[in-house]
């Protein structure tokens, strides 16, 4: 049984109502999240899950976002400690940037934390390239610590790898910015990801020849980044320029795309989409702000829906309708919607928020 309940509103209610559905800049967020300590080989390692309301069928995967260097300031900011950088990471991107790419695409996301190390929190592959970090543990950590958060975001409900199949690798992409980034670059070299983005950061020099990946890697490097230099994405680039057929593609003035096809050669991957961009700095195009606040302009080239563009094997480019995709459009169909009803069913509407 249930208790049925009725809602009298007048006409200048009704439009007071409407006018907060509409104007509201708050996003509906349907993502299941949670936090995670694993132990990973004898060391404890933290990260944030997000399970989204809707994954399809047939395109079930693991995002993971990898974080850059960021000095710990924990006892400053409203996290615990060893969910700081993750989280932080999240506080920032995720209601108006990842989390309604993650809605739209229908994936899992997991924002994972490095470690900590001298004051800064560092991945394992950065090897004092900051002054600050060194290598300490085991050589697989970050390749571990991928795994089991792959297998903890499938073991979900919302899920249900079953119907997957068996190729685990085939669901894991990665963002990675910064130091993260540089991970990015190293997972997919070894072949643990399906395909990766590298926001301002670089493929180590010592990684370069020893890249098996068949997947692919969009990067993104601002020509006046402070903190990588756009040198070391140069050269990058020119080593695969130097194994793969290579085209470059000007449509936007902001935005040098050199796109590498290997094609399973000597180089290890199947795709380089390399996108320079013009004045831009140490940020994440399309992100609201830069990864560290003053450091360089903002690209306003959107670098999620362009990844998935080149994951999916789709136009580098992606069309003025994808890329114009946001939390904005996102939530001005739910404003449609519960305008819709309000007017239709005041009832309904409250059941539905409720």
């Amino acid at each position: 049984a249930h208790t049925a309940f009725h809602i009298q509103m007048t006409g200048s209610r009704q439009l007071a109502l409407v006018a907060l559905c509409l104007c509201s800049s708050i996003p509906f967020v349907v993502s299941e999240r949670s936090e995670h300590v694993l132990s990973i080989n004898g060391e404890l390692r933290t990260l944030i899950l997000h399970i989204p309301n809707t994954i399809p069928v047939d395109g079930r995967a693991v995002v993971v976002v990898l974080h850059g260097s960021t000095e710990d300031r924990s006892s400053a900011d409203s996290f615990s400690r060893g969910i700081y950088p993750a989280a932080r990471f999240e506080n920032t991107y995720d209601a108006s940037y990842f989390g309604p790419w993650r809605e739209r695409r229908g994936f899992a996301m997991a924002y994972l934390a490095a470690r900590l190390q001298s004051g800064w929190w560092c991945w394992d592959n950065q090897n004092d390239e900051l002054g600050h970090c060194s290598h300490k543990g085991h050589p697989s950590d970050e390749a571990d610590f991928l795994s089991a958060t792959v297998s903890l975001a499938t073991r979900q409900p919302r899920f249900g790898l079953a119907a997957v199949g068996a190729d685990r690798k085939q669901l894991v992409y990665a963002f990675g910015v910064s130091g993260g980034a540089a991970l990015a670059w190293k997972l997919l070299c070894q072949g643990h990801l399906h395909s990766a983005t590298a926001v301002a950061g670089t493929l180590a020099p010592s990684h370069r020849s020893s890249c098996a990946s068949n997947g692919s890697m969009a990067a993104f490097h601002g020509t006046d980044d402070p903190i990588t230099d756009i040198r070391f994405a140069d050269a990058t680039a020119a080593w695969f320029s130097e194994r793969c057929d290579m085209r470059s593609n000007e449509k936007d003035l902001s935005v040098q795309l050199q796109e590498y096809r290997c094609n399973g050669s000597s180089s290890g991957l199947e795709v380089l989409a390399y996108y320079r961009l013009t004045g831009a700095g140490h940020t994440i195009p399309g992100g609201p702000i830069n990864v560290w606040e003053g450091l360089g302009s903002v690209s306003s080239w959107d670098s999620a829906e362009a990844s998935w563009a080149v994951w999916t094997g789709s136009s580098l480019y992606p069309s003025s309708g994808a890329s114009s995709l946001s939390s904005e459009t996102l939530l001005g169909k739910q404003q449609v919607l519960m305008a819709v009803l309000l007017f239709a069913s005041p009832q309904l509407l409250l059941r539905w928020l409720l």
